[in-house]
Protein backbone atom coordinates (compact mmCIF):
# COMPACT_ATOMS: atom_id res chain seq x y z
CA UNK A 1 0.00 0.00 0.00
CA UNK A 2 1.22 3.43 -0.92
CA UNK A 3 0.04 7.01 -0.89
CA UNK A 4 0.41 7.99 2.76
CA UNK A 5 -0.46 10.12 4.56
CA UNK A 6 -4.03 9.99 3.25
CA UNK A 7 -7.11 11.85 4.52
CA UNK A 8 -9.27 9.51 6.59
CA UNK A 9 -12.41 10.66 4.71
CA UNK A 10 -11.15 8.73 1.66
CA UNK A 11 -11.04 5.49 3.65
CA UNK A 12 -14.19 5.38 5.81
CA UNK A 13 -17.91 5.65 5.07
CA UNK A 14 -18.27 8.41 7.71
CA UNK A 15 -18.76 11.92 6.36
CA UNK A 16 -18.65 15.45 7.70
CA UNK A 17 -18.32 15.84 11.47
CA UNK A 18 -18.73 12.06 12.03
CA UNK A 19 -15.38 11.51 10.34
CA UNK A 20 -13.44 11.81 13.61
CA UNK A 21 -9.86 11.02 12.59
CA UNK A 22 -7.66 13.31 10.49
CA UNK A 23 -5.51 11.00 8.38
CA UNK A 24 -4.06 7.55 7.87
CA UNK A 25 -0.30 7.67 8.32
CA UNK A 26 0.53 4.08 7.31
CA UNK A 27 -1.19 0.77 6.66
CA UNK A 28 -0.30 -2.83 5.89
CA UNK A 29 -1.96 -6.23 6.19
CA UNK A 30 -0.79 -6.32 9.84
CA UNK A 31 -1.48 -2.81 11.14
CA UNK A 32 -2.77 0.71 10.53
CA UNK A 33 -1.72 3.99 12.10
CA UNK A 34 -3.94 7.08 12.01
CA UNK A 35 -3.65 10.53 13.55
CA UNK A 36 -6.07 12.99 15.10
CA UNK A 37 -5.63 16.40 16.68
CA UNK A 38 -8.76 17.31 18.66
CA UNK A 39 -10.11 20.85 18.36
CA UNK A 40 -12.72 22.70 20.45
CA UNK A 41 -15.13 22.73 17.48
CA UNK A 42 -15.02 18.96 16.99
CA UNK A 43 -17.98 16.69 17.50
CA UNK A 44 -18.14 15.45 21.12
CA UNK A 45 -15.99 18.37 22.33
CA UNK A 46 -16.61 19.82 25.78
CA UNK A 47 -14.77 22.34 27.92
CA UNK A 48 -12.15 19.76 28.97
CA UNK A 49 -11.44 18.17 25.59
CA UNK A 50 -12.80 15.05 23.91
CA UNK A 51 -14.11 12.45 26.37
CA UNK A 52 -11.79 9.43 26.48
CA UNK A 53 -14.63 7.06 25.59
CA UNK A 54 -14.79 8.65 22.13
CA UNK A 55 -11.51 6.79 21.65
CA UNK A 56 -13.61 3.67 21.03
CA UNK A 57 -14.96 5.33 17.87
CA UNK A 58 -11.47 6.51 16.91
CA UNK A 59 -10.29 2.90 17.02
CA UNK A 60 -13.41 1.72 15.16
CA UNK A 61 -12.81 4.24 12.38
CA UNK A 62 -9.18 3.13 12.12
CA UNK A 63 -10.46 -0.46 11.70
CA UNK A 64 -12.87 0.73 8.98
CA UNK A 65 -9.99 2.42 7.16
CA UNK A 66 -7.88 -0.74 7.45
CA UNK A 67 -10.75 -2.79 5.97
CA UNK A 68 -10.98 -0.46 2.99
CA UNK A 69 -7.24 -0.23 2.40
CA UNK A 70 -6.66 -3.99 2.60
CA UNK A 71 -9.65 -4.99 0.46
CA UNK A 72 -8.66 -6.49 -2.87
CA UNK A 73 -11.35 -4.75 -4.89
CA UNK A 74 -12.67 -1.79 -2.93
CA UNK A 75 -14.25 1.03 -4.91
CA UNK A 76 -15.69 2.73 -1.83
CA UNK A 77 -15.38 2.16 1.92
CA UNK A 78 -17.75 -0.54 3.20
CA UNK A 79 -20.19 -0.06 6.05
CA UNK A 80 -19.85 -2.18 9.15
CA UNK A 81 -20.94 -2.51 12.74
CA UNK A 82 -19.08 -2.26 16.00
CA UNK A 83 -20.33 -5.35 17.85
CA UNK A 84 -18.57 -4.70 21.12
CA UNK A 85 -15.52 -3.61 23.01
CA UNK A 86 -13.59 -5.69 25.49
CA UNK A 87 -11.32 -4.22 28.13
CA UNK A 88 -11.32 -0.65 26.76
CA UNK A 89 -9.01 1.04 29.22
CA UNK A 90 -8.48 4.80 28.94
CA UNK A 91 -5.74 6.18 31.17
CA UNK A 92 -7.02 9.75 30.78
CA UNK A 93 -10.48 11.28 31.19
CA UNK A 94 -10.20 13.49 28.09
CA UNK A 95 -8.08 13.85 24.97
CA UNK A 96 -6.57 17.33 25.08
CA UNK A 97 -7.10 19.96 22.41
CA UNK A 98 -4.16 20.75 20.16
CA UNK A 99 -2.30 17.52 20.98
CA UNK A 100 -1.76 14.96 18.22
CA UNK A 101 -2.82 11.41 19.06
CA UNK A 102 -1.76 8.32 17.17
CA UNK A 103 -4.35 5.55 16.80
CA UNK A 104 -2.97 2.09 16.03
CA UNK A 105 -4.88 -1.09 15.24
CA UNK A 106 -3.84 -4.68 14.61
CA UNK A 107 -6.17 -7.43 13.43
CA UNK A 108 -6.26 -10.33 15.84
CA UNK A 109 -8.72 -12.40 13.82
CA UNK A 110 -10.65 -11.67 10.62
CA UNK A 111 -13.05 -14.29 9.24
CA UNK A 112 -14.24 -14.62 5.65
CA UNK A 113 -17.80 -13.79 6.75
CA UNK A 114 -16.83 -10.27 7.88
CA UNK A 115 -16.44 -10.87 11.62
CA UNK A 116 -13.24 -9.56 13.12
CA UNK A 117 -11.43 -8.86 16.36
CA UNK A 118 -8.87 -6.05 16.57
CA UNK A 119 -6.48 -4.71 19.18
CA UNK A 120 -6.39 -0.93 19.25
CA UNK A 121 -4.41 1.69 21.13
CA UNK A 122 -4.27 5.47 21.33
CA UNK A 123 -0.89 7.08 21.90
CA UNK A 124 0.24 10.53 22.96
CA UNK A 125 3.90 10.73 22.06
CA UNK A 126 5.30 7.44 23.43
CA UNK A 127 2.63 6.94 26.09
CA UNK A 128 -0.37 4.67 25.57
CA UNK A 129 -3.37 6.68 26.83
CA UNK A 130 -6.10 4.16 25.90
CA UNK A 131 -6.33 0.61 24.60
CA UNK A 132 -8.89 -2.07 23.99
CA UNK A 133 -10.12 -4.96 21.91
CA UNK A 134 -12.99 -4.34 19.46
CA UNK A 135 -15.22 -6.80 17.65
CA UNK A 136 -16.66 -5.76 14.29
CA UNK A 137 -18.86 -7.10 11.51
CA UNK A 138 -18.33 -5.91 7.95
CA UNK A 139 -20.52 -7.96 5.60
CA UNK A 140 -19.86 -8.31 1.88
CA UNK A 141 -23.40 -7.02 1.29
CA UNK A 142 -23.88 -3.80 3.30
CA UNK A 143 -27.59 -3.78 2.46
CA UNK A 144 -27.88 -6.71 4.87
CA UNK A 145 -27.31 -4.22 7.69
CA UNK A 146 -30.43 -2.22 6.84
CA UNK A 147 -32.74 -5.08 5.85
Amino acid sequence: MTGFPRPIAECVPHQGPMCLLDQVEAASAETLTARVTPTPGALFADEEGIDAYVGLEWIAQAIAAWGYLTAEEADTPKKGLLLGAKRYQPNVTHFEYGRTYRVTIEPEFVADNGLGTFNGAIWLDDTCVAQGNLRIFQPDNPEALTA
